[in-house]
């Protein structure tokens, strides 16, 4: 269980049959020396990193049903709320 009372274990079970290389496809680990101890799933990802209207991958559909509990906890919607109104610039409100 996490915080929210939500059961991580269904999201578990997803996790383990889960190919070598499809942990291997981020790369993230051999760009950042934080990460290099890491694997990344690249399951909600953009190449320019926004934080809004985000570009559901591949695999994000194996775990899906799993994850929906998790966005709909009240820490996922705040932190939703504060990026998208944090990608809303002042050019933006003088449109």
């Amino acid at each position: 269980m996490i915080g929210s009372g939500i059961d991580v274990e269904p999201i578990k079970k997803k996790l383990a049959p889960v190919s070598q290389a499809e942990w291997n496809k981020s790369g993230r680990e051999k760009t950042f020396e934080a990460l290099r101890q890491t694997k990344s799933l690249m399951l909600i990802y953009d190449e320019n990193f926004r934080h809004y209207n985000p570009t559901y991958q591949g695999i994000y559909s194996k775990f899906e049903v799993e994850l929906k509990p998790l966005l709909y906890t009240r820490a996922y919607r705040q932190w939703l709320l504060i990026t998208q109104m944090s990608s809303y610039s002042y050019t933006d409100s003088i449109k």
